[in-house]
């Protein structure tokens, strides 16, 4: 059995939803698990660092920073050292052009680390650590600072995370994905149309695990 959970972005309830739906699949008997982080424009970086101390040990070096002045350099920030489930079945991260920030970074220390196959396009590439200065009159100057770095010591930003194995995706095919995301509020032609239709990305997600 191969489980599914779509994560839409990082936001504070995000870690304890993520950990009541790997329970209830786990329950259900799931055996792999594909993690869709499509169209994810990323959010809290700690909820990040503790959705990945789900499937990586407690304690595991996964982030830091480094910029061009040494004081905006981190120490890397770890795992959450807690007891949870093991998790440690094959895995697949979704990642497509929208993919962005935190969802790279979950992406990329799960590739570096080997725990998981991404499968997709090449993401967004937003890496940044930014800091907002007023500049009077209403209005503000955006500096980045820093960067973010994978365990491996790569950053996403520009450059966005390359998956291991990626799929070309149609036009059509992009369409048809907007479809499916509002997929409770769809025409009956475009219902249709999503019904014909097979995702080439998760296909080839669920190809790669079941070789695993």
């Amino acid at each position: 059995k191969t489980g599914y959970v779509r994560l839409t972005e990082f936001t504070a309830p995000s870690h304890r939803e993520i950990e009541a739906a790997l329970d209830e699949l786990e329950d259900q008997g799931m055996k792999s698990l594909i993690l869709d982080l499509r169209g994810n424009p990323g959010g809290l970086l700690d909820v990040s660092v503790a959705i990945l101390g789900e499937f990586v040990p407690p304690s595991t070096e996964v982030v830091f920073t480094r910029g061009r002045n040494p004081i905006h350099n981190s120490p890397p920030m770890k795992t959450p050292d807690r007891k949870r489930r093991k998790r440690d079945y094959p895995m697949a991260v979704l990642v497509d052009r929208d993919s962005a920030s935190a969802s790279e970074l979950v992406a990329g220390v799960l590739q570096d680390l080997e725990r998981a196959t991404i499968v997709g396009e090449v993401s967004y590439g937003k890496g940044s650590v930014q800091n907002i200065l007023p500049q009077g009159g209403g209005t503000a100057l955006r500096l980045t600072i820093a960067t973010y770095h994978t365990p491996a010591g790569r950053t996403p930003h520009e450059a966005g995370i390359t998956p291991d194995l990626e799929v070309v995706i149609t036009g059509e095919d992009r369409e048809i994905y907007g479809l499916w995301r509002r997929r409770d509020s769809l025409s009956p032609a475009e219902s249709a149309r999503l019904e014909s239709w097979t995702d080439p990305v998760l296909a080839a997600a669920i190809k790669s695990l079941a070789s695993q």
